[in-house]
């Protein structure tokens, strides 16, 4: 596998998650979201982008988005995530791939490819640069309403008119599942993982 370092939960399960950390790198809400995950009988991988131990505070979120995308940059982190799922492909039934933020629009691209069962995104802004992915499997996408930087309405009309893609907006903004984020939402992160379970739960 190509990323240097990688979180791994596994007790094994014959289905995998593939999960993909925001710009910040593998901090405290991904190692919590992937503990849940496990619990709910999957085995875990999620590899380090940034290629180091630590990780970013959500203080130096410029500081961080930066470094991503001039040191590491989406593309890059597709093939490494492609080369991931190929390998997990060998010992899995079924490989589902989650993302959050940049790892979202790291998980969209995935989407794309032949190796994973479904994918879902929470906040995936950058999607909105690869509008032309044509998704090979079940994808849900979760987004906040209020996004400064992009409308997430007009993304859920050009997306929408390709198969296979639910989309969900919440009345919130972007960081909404992460208990660690100053946009926190305790009512939409219960929602957006009962969708996030009944989606999964359509392929059993």
């Amino acid at each position: 596998m190509i990323a240097k370092y990688m979180y791994k939960i596994k007790n094994g399960n014959q289905n995998a998650i593939l999960l993909l950390h925001e710009i910040y790198g593998i901090n405290q809400h991904i190692k919590d979201t992937a503990n849940d995950l496990a619990r709910n009988g999957y085995d875990l991988y999620c590899p380090n982008f940034l290629g180091v131990t630590n990780y970013f505070k959500y203080s130096e979120e410029e500081k961080a988005y930066n470094y991503f995308m001039k040191e590491i940059t989406i593309e890059s982190g597709f093939e490494q995530a492609k080369e991931i799922l190929i390998e997990l492909n060998n010992h899995y039934k079924q490989i589902f791939v989650i993302g959050y933020s940049v790892g979202a629009t790291i998980a969209w691209l995935c989407s794309a490819t032949k190796y994973c069962t479904g994918v879902i995104g929470f906040y995936g802004s950058r999607i909105r640069d690869y509008c032309f992915i044509e998704p090979n499997c079940p994808t849900l996408l979760l987004f906040a309403k209020n996004e400064e930087s992009f409308n997430v309405e007009k993304l859920q009309n050009e997306l929408e008119k390709k198969p296979d893609i639910k989309i969900e907006i919440f009345e919130g903004e972007h960081g909404f599942a992460d208990r660690y984020c100053r946009n926190y939402n305790e009512d939409l992160l219960n929602r957006s993982q009962k969708m996030v379970k009944q989606f999964l739960k359509q392929f059993f």
